[in-house]
């Protein structure tokens, strides 16, 4: 039999029966910290869990603690030795969480039994209230290449309005100023007021507690705005009153570079252990011919390295014929009708996925090497980036996690976060402590790397969309 007590905001997990080896012993504890609406210390049906809540289990004393952080539905687990007093405490929240102003006010008593790690979860959910009439709304601009703005081209800027607060917000003005020399070309929703190159929103539609609201923005940069020319553009909110107003304003600061190929090709995961399987490809075009196309055709040849017997193909933005010629993969996108990027930069681009099987027997040092090639209404073949895959080491032990969008490769500190997802993502690093220790921008079909500060941590890497959270632990 066992125990457990909740007291100002900690749990404890008392153990009671009689001596087995804890190495045996072992069980899931976990549970839901949830918005008790009621305040009557207990998770009803309709009260919903808080997201993105850092939570810690130790020994009495501190020592042994592992943490973990709840999931977009507020969920939490942890497994733990059978028979010994566990303390569970939920931390202050993380970045963007942490303006949710709440409290334990609950002091509960549960009874339970913890089995060995074959029997059901032990569920303990904690209750949180939150302080009515808190205001809060953080502003985040993001852009769709990252750290570059494209001239000759246009570019789709988003404004994110997050309530972080405990109330619905309404009633107040969105400003986004466009750097001097581009041109505002539409806006979704459309701006109530243009004064210039400053666009304003009234926002009278209410945002509820942890919704965010998006606004797309258009930019036409022309190719008189000189490459390595820096732009910034700035967005902000007005006439509202936010008790945590230092994220009420949020800018992009950009280098211009020359337009991107038509063309893009990324690869998971860029390094090969003797365990690895399989690897995917994924390839990206769009129409930048300056008319509509109607069909796109993509042509790819395998290196010998890969089977062609082991060939899967994957989702796509369109329909497609496929064909195999020796080693040479075709895709024909027949009556694809792609606008010029000029008329429409979302609705102008298309992919593919597809994955091969990897031979045995591949060496270290060997790599495999690949580029596609995209034709446009038959015209010249336009080559993709090439990308390479290499076999590390024999005695290297590397990590993949991470879901079909987003992949993160570990190989001891290194990290590789790779985003297969055909839009922009931000990301960042965070501690233990909910600290931020780097911000990270991906656009689609990139990856790239971190190096972490230290082993014998936990850090967590999540996309600031919500739509990814990863656990890292690393162990001295």
């Amino acid at each position: 039999m066992s125990k457990m007590s909740v007291i100002k905001g900690l749990i404890f997990l008392s153990f009671l029966g009689g001596i087995t080896p804890l190495f045996a012993q072992t069980g899931w504890v976990g549970g839901k910290v949830f918005h008790d609406v009621n305040e009557n210390c207990s998770l009803n049906p309709n009260e919903e869990g808080l997201p993105f809540r850092m939570v810690k289990i130790s020994l009495p004393n501190g020592s042994n603690p592992q943490y973990t952080m709840t999931d977009s539905l507020g969920n939490y687990s942890f497994r733990i030795p059978m028979r010994m007093l566990h303390m569970i405490t939920l931390l202050r929240d993380t970045n963007d969480y942490r303006h949710y102003y709440t409290q334990n006010k609950c002091v509960q008593n549960a009874t339970f039994y913890v089995a060995s790690d074959t029997a059901p979860k032990n569920f303990y959910h904690i209750p949180q209230t939150i302080f009515p009439n808190r205001k809060d709304l953080k502003v985040t601009t993001t852009a769709p290449y990252g750290w570059n703005a494209l001239n000759s081209s246009i570019d789709r800027y988003t404004i994110h309005l997050k309530n972080l607060g405990s109330e619905s917000v309404d009633s107040f003005s969105v400003k986004f100023e466009i750097p001097n020399g581009m041109q505002h070309f539409r806006s979704v929703p459309q701006p109530n007021r243009i004064i210039g190159n400053t666009l304003y929103w009234e926002i009278t539609q209410p945002i509820s507690v942890r919704e965010e609201r998006k606004i797309h923005i258009d930019v036409r940069i022309p190719s008189t705005v000189l490459q390595g020319s820096i732009v910034q553009f700035e967005a902000e909110t007005q006439n509202f009153s936010d008790i945590f107003p230092s994220d009420n304003k949020s800018n992009v600061i950009q280098s211009v570079t020359n337009n991107i190929s038509p063309t893009f090709k990324s690869v998971n995961p860029t390094y090969l252990t003797p365990s690895t399987g399989r690897i995917t490809y994924f390839i990206r075009f769009q129409n930048k011919t300056g008319f509509t196309v109607s069909n796109v055709s993509v042509i790819d040849t395998l290196d010998t390295n890969l089977p062609l017997t082991d060939i899967r193909i994957g989702s796509s933005s369109h329909p497609f014929q496929f064909s195999v010629l020796g080693n040479v993969l075709r895709w024909d996108f027949s009556n694809i009708v792609l606008p010029d990027s000029s008329n429409d930069p979302t609705l102008s681009q298309g992919y593919l996925y597809f994955s091969a099987g990897v031979r045995q027997g591949i060496s270290y040092g060997d790599s495999i090497e690949n580029t596609a090639y995209v034709l446009f209404n038959g015209g010249v073949p336009n080559a993709t980036n090439s990308v390479v895959v290499k076999m590390a080491a024999n005695s290297t032990q590397s990590e993949a996690t991470g879901n079909s969008e987003i992949m993160i490769y570990r190989n001891g500190l290194q990290l590789s976060i790779e985003n297969h997802g055909i839009f922009s993502k931000e990301f960042q690093l965070l501690d233990i402590s909910g600290k931020v220790l780097q911000n990270l921008q991906l656009t689609a079909g990139n990856s790239s790397n971190i190096l972490l500060p230290s082993s014998n941590n936990l850090y967590l890497i999540r996309s600031l969309d919500g739509s990814f959270i990863q656990k890292i632990i690393i162990n001295p």
